[in-house]
């Protein structure tokens, strides 16, 4: 069993699991819990669920904030693509950006919305998917993967 996606925002860690780096010092970066999360996957260390905690998240409520905050989420994914390297990056299982280009497609036209939320609904994951695509062939070309020695 399992998920095979599982998002890591709102991850709690036991202190003495910790890396001793946890999170990358890059100014800007939104989503260091990912790289945290991704970091332990690579190095198979236990992940669960607790399925009794009940996380509340506060979106935008117009448009152009949603979109916004898609555009900062998708920045950070690429970024720790790019420090994931090619290798670990498949290992992850997470798919190349037409994977998940396609995943969220699929996501969106499922979704249970009236066919005008369905319609901003897939407006914002194209947004999240074409911004992973940039930012990862444009705005990181220059992050190195990390060393394996850093992932601890």
């Amino acid at each position: 069993g399992g998920a095979k996606f599982v998002s890591f925002p709102n991850l709690a860690v036991r202190r003495d699991l910790l890396p001793r780096k946890p999170f990358d010092e890059v100014a800007g970066i939104y989503g260091n819990d990912m790289d945290l999360g991704c970091r332990f996957r690579v190095l198979n260390r236990p992940i669960s669920v607790a399925d009794d905690v009940i996380v509340r998240t506060r979106y935008p409520r117009v448009l152009k904030g949603v979109l916004k905050r898609k555009l900062a989420h998708a920045k950070g994914i690429a970024y720790v693509q790019r420090r994931m390297g090619t290798e670990r990056w498949r290992q992850l299982q997470i798919g190349t950006h037409g994977e998940i280009l396609r995943r969220w497609i699929g996501i969106s036209l499922s979704a249970p919305l009236r066919p005008t939320d369905k319609s901003i609904f897939m407006l914002m994951n194209m947004t999240y998917c074409l911004g992973l695509i940039y930012f990862y062939r444009v705005g990181y070309r220059q992050v190195a993967a990390i060393a394996p020695e850093a992932l601890n």
